[in-house]
């Protein structure tokens, strides 16, 4: 079985409602991840991740009910502790951390000036699909 023990026992003590999926959940960078995801180890994929990493920050950091500026500070600083581990071109490394920087701020203009520093940086790594992930959520940032 692909459960076990706990697992199972905490899966079916859960009320129905939770187990419902009437609303399947979007996940806002489909094309991003596909091209993350195909890419070798190394280099491509770890740029992919990085900017993966800053759009979902920013796409946090500005939704309806979003995180306290707390909470925000706190993921910044733990994504640029993350960042350290990964293997990019200087470039990259230094726009993704100003990425994740301006995801603590609440400037809107900060932070879409940070995706698209990130996107400029990173776009050689990046297929079509993926830029425009990140555009349109630039777009809705700065909108």
């Amino acid at each position: 079985p692909l459960l076990r023990g706990a697992e199972r026992r905490r899966l079916q003590s859960m009320p129905p409602d939770v187990l419902r999926l009437d609303e399947a959940a979007s996940f806002p960078f489909p094309g991003l991840a596909a091209r993350t995801s195909a890419a070798a180890l190394g280099g491509a994929r770890e740029v992919g991740l990085a900017m993966l990493m800053a759009c979902r920050l920013a796409a946090d950091a500005v939704e309806p009910g979003r995180l306290s500026a707390e909470a925000r500070r706190e993921r910044a600083q733990g994504a640029r502790q993350w960042l350290s581990t990964l293997a990019l071109p200087l470039p990259v490394r230094t726009a993704a951390g100003r990425a994740f920087e301006a995801t603590a701020d609440d400037s809107r203009e900060a932070l879409g000036a940070g995706l698209l520093l990130l996107l400029t940086a990173a776009a050689s790594y990046l297929d079509e699909p993926a830029q425009g992930e990140v555009r349109r959520l630039v777009t809705r940032i700065t909108s």
